[in-house]
């Protein structure tokens, strides 16, 4: 049986509809609550190495009073890591991992790349 984990935020309608999608397929899947302090170093550094990105490609730019887009352009990858890991709200999602690998799910329909 197909199994699959999400990175979810129940307050995102793309987020809810990613998980919605995935149990009408009848898949077995674990649901990650990240903005309950889940995301650490290691976890986002392998879900970014597994999608072959950089930390700005789950970077959300639409939180001014967290995200400052000068700022971030000084910063490295590791402190763009960390900024999302201590700031959880600044990573976009949902993010899904199946074995057939991991993907940033937006627009929603990208989860059937890895279903």
């Amino acid at each position: 049986m197909t199994r699959a984990t999400i990175y979810h935020n129940q307050n995102c309608s793309k987020s809810r509809a990613v998980v919605e999608l995935i149990r009408e397929k009848g898949i077995e899947l674990e649901i990650i609550e990240y903005l309950d302090g889940n995301m650490t170093e290691d976890v986002l550094k392998n879900l970014l190495n597994e999608m072959n990105e950089f930390a700005d490609y789950l970077l959300r730019l639409d939180h001014p009073e967290l995200y400052n887009e000068d700022l971030a352009k000084s910063l490295t990858e590791n402190e763009k890591i960390m900024l999302m890991v201590k700031n959880p709200i600044l990573i976009n999602r949902p993010i899904v991992r199946t074995q057939k690998g991991v993907r940033l799910c937006r627009p929603i329909e990208k989860v059937y790349e890895i279903l």
